[in-house]
């Protein structure tokens, strides 16, 4: 899930709160901001392993 808005709008909020009821629910969750993943994915990409970090990713079912 993704959440695009203005500074100030509450999506950091509720992202937190969605996580936490997912947790309580029993599933698994990642947070982070579009600019961690995009260091995450491009470092991975320059370590020539950026395929091994797509199947990390598609193992947390969130």
């Amino acid at each position: 899930m993704v959440f695009r808005s203005s500074p100030g709008t509450g999506k950091t909020h509720l992202s937190i709160g969605l996580g936490i009821r997912a947790c309580q629910a029993g599933d698994r969750v990642a947070f982070a901001t579009v600019a961690g993943w995009v260091a995450r994915l491009a470092d991975a990409h320059a370590a020539g392993r950026l395929q091994d970090e797509f199947t990390k990713l598609a193992r947390n079912p969130s």
